[in-house]
């Protein structure tokens, strides 16, 4: 995650951009949704 997150923050080039979203969602977005979930689970009301 955090070499995509790098090539982000040095380049402005669209191919980049396109592979760091297309792996963003093909590899971390059902993690990050379930760190959300938890994190909602045990927020304080």
């Amino acid at each position: 995650m955090l070499d995509h997150r790098n090539l982000l923050s040095h380049t402005c080039d669209a191919a980049a951009f396109d592979t760091a979203v297309q792996a963003i969602h093909d590899r971390y977005l059902e993690a990050i949704g379930e760190v959300h979930l938890w994190l909602m689970e045990r927020r304080n009301p």
